[in-house]
């Protein structure tokens, strides 16, 4: 097994005091479609040279808003109003 297949492999290194799993973004690169199938566990931290670029965390879906209610009929808005404008300074 080559060596690049070996660090494929391995888990992502995790940040004990988040708790968030840190990964290198060229071995992301490599793993990536592996990767977004287990990030639904937590959130990933890549990043380049050690240093992070990037968070990927699982999607959470936005609430409905109830739209109902909302919308209030103001009339005719589209008719050109009946007011003159003083447009002499």
């Amino acid at each position: 097994m080559s060596k690049a297949a070996r660090k494929a492999t391995k888990p992502p290194k995790s940040n004990s005091r988040t708790g968030a799993r840190r990964i290198p973004a060229g071995e992301f690169k490599a793993t990536c479609l592996k990767l977004l199938d287990t990030v639904g566990s937590g959130e990933l931290i890549i990043t380049k040279r050690g240093i992070p670029v990037a968070r990927l965390v699982p999607f959470t879906p936005e609430p409905e808003v109830q739209l109902a209610g909302l919308i209030v009929e103001q009339g005719d808005l589209v008719s050109p109003i009946s007011d003159d404008w003083n447009t002499e300074l």
